[in-house]
C-alpha cells in the first residue's frame, strides 16, 4: 500500500472509531476478549503463540490488499460515474444517463 492510501485508510479508521459505532465497538470488544482468552489458555506454548501471530499477520496483510483493491475500485467507479450526467426526462419522469461532453 502506498503512503497516500495508508494515510487515507488511517483517517478512515480514525473517523470510524470516532463515530462510536456500536457494531464497531462490539467487534473490538469481542476481539480483545477472544485474544485475552486465547493468550491465557496457551501462555505455556510460545511456539503456538508465535505461529498464531504469524497466521494473523498474514491474514492482516491479505485484508489490507483486499481493502486497497476495494478502495481503488471504488475510486475508479467514482471517477467514471463523475463523468456521467444525470438527466431527468421531464416528459416521462425517467432518469437516464448520458456521457458528459
Amino acid at each position: 500500500m502506498n503512503d497516500t492510501l495508508r494515510i487515507l485508510s488511517g483517517l478512515a479508521l480514525k473517523l470510524q472509531r470516532s463515530k462510536k459505532n456500536p457494531q464497531w465497538e462490539q467487534a473490538e470488544e469481542t476481539y480483545d476478549r477472544l485474544q485475552s482468552e486465547f493468550r491465557a489458555a496457551h501462555c505455556g506454548t510460545p511456539a503456538l503463540l508465535h505461529q498464531t501471530d504469524d497466521l494473523l499477520f498474514a491474514q492482516g496483510l491479505l485484508c489490507e490488499q483486499q481493502a486497497e483493491f476495494q478502495f481503488l475500485l471504488g475510486l475508479q467507479m467514482g471517477l467514471e460515474l463523475g463523468s456521467l450526467e444525470l438527466l431527468k426526462d421531464t416528459q416521462e419522469g425517467e432518469i437516464t444517463f448520458r456521457p458528459s461532453p
